[in-house]
């Protein structure tokens, strides 16, 4: 659902560019992107060590589903510098796209 979300919204972000990191396989996500006709998104697999969700916190710790990234959006200034973050507790749960998009608009 997030990474349809943001697909659908990229389209009306100027200058922003929209990474979903999953730890889903590559193949997996190439035909996520297929299927969802996601063209406006990059996506990038952490399935092999878990760099970036060790890096940011999104790797559950406490759930039956021990070791996935969970939810979170996180947005990098073009300096580099990490100006938002939302992360999600349970998996289940999606993030304020809204609260996002504002932030994103304030760019």
């Amino acid at each position: 659902m997030q990474a349809k979300r943001f697909n659908q919204e990229a389209t009306k972000l100027k200058d922003c560019i929209v990474y979903i990191v999953s730890i889903d396989t590559p193949f997996a996500m190439e035909r996520f992107c297929l299927d969802a006709n996601a063209k406006n998104i990059i996506v990038a697999s952490d399935f092999i060590d878990k760099t970036f969700g060790e890096k940011y916190g999104l790797i559950l710790a406490n759930s039956f589903l021990k070791g996935m990234l969970t939810h979170a959006v996180l947005i990098i200034d073009k300096e580099g510098k990490l100006i938002y973050q939302e992360i999600c507790e349970e998996l289940g749960n999606e993030p304020n796209y809204q609260a996002a998009l504002n932030k994103i608009n304030t760019l």
